[in-house]
């Protein structure tokens, strides 16, 4: 099939073929969608076409909150107006949604619709109808396929234009396309890879960088293994107790792999780099840095895999109880754990890891640096692409 939206400005035939998946209440979509108007200016040969992707959960099911509540509407809208007059009202509509944020009632589409010519009470009843909705969810799922992770999502041609926060970056990749003489080819030509491949590329591409040596304190797994692996965490949050116990697994069944985890709590009472917090993880990860301080390897990693375990119970989150379960093999007590707790270094420790990885950039958690290079996206829904990044790694 062709990889277009329903309604196209330009030919069929088209040297270069643009396809925005986008939403009418993304502020970044209209910055692009400004940068869309300069681009069809410049008398280059463009076809255009949109797909939707609201951040809703209104009618999208893979975003986990309602960021941009009227964002379902204006793509029911937009659909409807194409439905009832054709390319020039999708794109009326389309154009007066940015200009008001997306932001609409009954009352104001029923009357713009109604000054371009449309029945306005019937496109009002026809955002309603499970074919008008049915063609925005449709959108929604390709979208997914795709690995949409972030709105405006542009393709070039089949090819994903990834730089598109570079100012005027849409602008600046038509100027170069038209000055290359590409021929005319349709939709039919543009192939975009799907999420696992694009997730791979995206890895494929990531430069390596110099991690600091703050975050191979502790290590687990073969000295001489094939791969290092680094994630920055916090012991409370979902995936980087996922990701985490994965690590360890691989390990576990004869990966080669060498593991350090470094701290990053996402609360301000023991991180300087958070001006919030989230979750209550200070205590455990003082507890299992004062673990390492007291025992070394061995106790670090013991009180690591504890702190995950243990990691939906904060009560538990105390010198005696993990002192418990690991004394037996490290020789800690609550009272060596308490005397360390109670010094500056495990507090140091998280800060320094903390520090660490801001300089790195950290904008989300876990980050995880496979072999020096940052995994931007580790998890396609359900399943982790982990396997395939270390077989992807010579």
């Amino acid at each position: 099939p062709a990889f277009e939206g329903r309604y196209r400005l330009g030919n069929e035939l088209a040297a270069i073929r643009i396809v925005f998946l986008t939403d009418y209440q993304c502020p970044d979509c209209k910055i692009m969608e400004g940068q869309l108007k300069r681009a069809l200016a410049s008398g280059a040969d463009i076809a255009v076409s949109i797909k939707h992707f609201p951040i809703s959960t209104l009618c999208n099911p893979n975003v986990p909150q309602d960021m941009h509540p009227d964002a379902c509407y204006g793509a029911f809208a937009a659909e409807a107006a194409g439905e009832l007059g054709g390319t020039d009202a999708f794109w009326k509509v389309h154009h007066w949604l940015f200009e008001r944020d997306g932001k609409f009632t009954p009352a104001d589409i029923i009357a713009f619709a109604t000054s371009i010519g449309l029945d306005g009470t019937k496109l009002r009843a026809l955002m309603d109808s499970p074919t008008i909705q049915q063609r925005v969810k449709d959108d929604i799922a390709q979208g997914e396929q795709l690995g949409l992770r972030q709105t405006p999502m542009i393709f070039i041609n089949g090819v994903e234009l990834r730089g598109w926060m570079a100012p005027e970056s849409l602008v600046l990749a038509v100027e170069e396309l038209a000055a290359s003489n590409l021929p005319q080819r349709s939709a039919r030509d543009d192939k975009p890879p799907l999420a696992e491949q694009r997730m791979l590329e995206i890895f494929a591409a990531e430069p390596r960088v110099p991690l600091p040596a703050q975050f191979d304190r502790y290590a687990t797994g073969p000295a001489a293994a094939q791969h290092r692996i680094v994630i920055v965490g916090d012991y409370l949050e979902p995936n980087t107790k996922q990701i985490d116990a994965e690590v360890r697994q691989l390990i576990a069944s004869g990966t080669s792999i060498r593991y350090s985890f470094a701290h990053f709590p996402v609360s301000s009472a023991c991180n300087p780099e958070m001006t919030f917090t989230r979750y209550q993880s200070c205590d455990v990860a003082r507890l299992v840095e004062a673990a390492g301080i007291i025992g070394g390897n061995d106790a670090f990693w013991a009180a690591h895999a504890w702190a995950f375990t243990n990691s939906a119970a904060p009560t538990n989150h105390n010198a005696a109880y993990l002192a418990s379960i690991i004394g037996g093999t490290t020789g800690i007590t609550a009272e060596t754990l308490q005397q360390s707790i109670a010094t500056q270094e495990p507090s140091s420790h998280i800060i320094a890891d903390a520090k660490a990885a801001k300089a790195l950039g950290l904008t989300s958690l876990p980050a995880i640096y496979l072999d020096g290079k940052l995994v931007r996206e580790w998890k396609l829904r359900d399943k982790s692409l982990l396997p395939q990044l270390l077989s992807q790694v010579p």
